[in-house]
C-alpha cells in the first residue's frame, strides 16, 4: 500500500520485493485462514499505506517487501481497482498505484501483442 500522495507527486523510488518461500502462508493456502491473517501490515495503522510524505512511503514499502502475502495483496488490489475505476491510490502489494497502473498497461499490451 503507497500513498496517494506519492503517486501525484512522483516521488519514493523505492522497490518492494519479497517471494514465497516453501513454508508461507501462500503454501498453505487449505487451513481456513484468510491472506490478511498473514499479512505484515497488520498490526500498522492503515494510514501509513496512504502517507504523503516520503519517509512514510518507504516505511510501508519496506513492510510489504518482507510480507510473505504480498501478491495476494497486490492481486486484490488490481482486481478491485479493474472492477471499480479511479480507485487507484495507496501502497499494496509493495506497488504505487502508478505502478499498478503500468503493470496493468504492460498486462493488456502483451495480451495484445499475443
Amino acid at each position: 500500500m503507497v500513498g496517494s500522495a506519492d503517486v501525484m507527486s512522483g516521488t519514493a523510488d523505492v522497490e518492494c520485493g519479497a517471494v514465497d518461500g516453501p513454508d508461507t502462508p501462500s503454501t498453505r493456502r487449505g487451513n481456513g485462514l484468510g491472506w490478511r491473517d498473514w499479512a505484515a501490515c497488520r498490526d500498522h495503522s492503515p494510514g501509513l499505506w496512504f502517507s504523503s510524505d516520503r519517509a512514510g512511503q518507504q516505511l510501508a514499502c519496506s513492510i510489504c517487501a518482507a510480507c510473505p502475502v504480498r501478491s495476494e495483496c497486490l492481486a486484490e488490489a488490481l482486481a478491485i481497482e479493474d472492477r471499480i475505476k479511479n480507485t487507484s491510490a495507496g501502497i499494496f502489494g509493495g506497488l504505487r498505484a502508478k505502478d499498478r497502473d503500468a503493470l496493468r498497461k504492460a498486462s493488456r499490451q502483451a495480451t495484445l501483442t499475443r
